[in-house]
């Protein structure tokens, strides 16, 4: 709306990531464990939205669903409830084209489900990430507060936050395990070998 009444143009596509998506979630604690969340419910009131600004510019704009999303069967089921496309994220943390440590590709090969859990951000949002000594010693009280700020959120406040969410995930994905936040999708640890974008994408024709 926004972009319709300033610069008289819409959006390209919109994404509606759901609840069993990694990282920061758009949801309060509640909603996370309660799954009340729909996609069905959730494109249908997005599209009567959108449904305006297609008449008023003469365009198709695709709803993407996100969240959760690993294979064909997931993929399908959002399409069957309206989403015109997926987009994932967390299933290509185990290819060969990811330029992560292999280290990181590594915690991914031998996570499993019951090691990934919601966590309260240091802006104070939930999200989804890979309990790993980080975050065992975080809740224990044995990290020091980020004397720095990387900008990254405005909500950050360096010297006060317990960490700085920017260099925990860069840590992280630079192959320093202990010292990372690892955000991950709920499927996560479905992860069990190094594959391809090409063969992963085979299993979607």
């Amino acid at each position: 709306r926004k972009w319709d009444m300033k610069y008289s143009k819409t959006a390209d596509a919109v994404v509606i990531e759901g609840v069993e998506a990694g990282g920061h979630l758009g949801f309060k604690e509640n909603e996370i464990k309660e799954k009340t969340f729909s996609f069905k419910q959730t494109i249908e009131d997005v599209k009567s939205i959108l449904g305006k600004f297609e008449g008023k510019y003469g365009i198709q704009i695709p709803v993407i669903a996100a969240g959760g999303i690993f294979d064909r069967n997931d993929a399908e089921n959002v399409i069957n409830q309206g989403a015109d496309a997926v987009q994932m994220a967390t299933r290509f943390i185990g290819t060969e084209e990811c330029d992560a440590a292999m280290a990181y590709k590594q915690v991914f090969l031998d996570m499993k489900e019951e090691d990934i859990e919601i966590v309260i951000s240091p802006v104070g949002l939930p999200a989804r990430a890979y309990r790993n000594k980080f975050l065992t010693d975080l809740k224990k009280g044995l990290t020091q507060k980020s004397p720095k700020c990387s900008a990254c959120l405005k909500d950050c406040f360096p010297g006060k936050n317990e960490y700085c969410i920017a260099d925990a995930l860069i840590n992280a994905v630079k192959g320093d395990i202990d010292n990372g936040l690892i955000f991950t999708g709920s499927n996560g640890y479905k992860i069990n070998k190094i594959d391809t974008v090409k063969n992963i994408f085979k299993e979607f024709h």
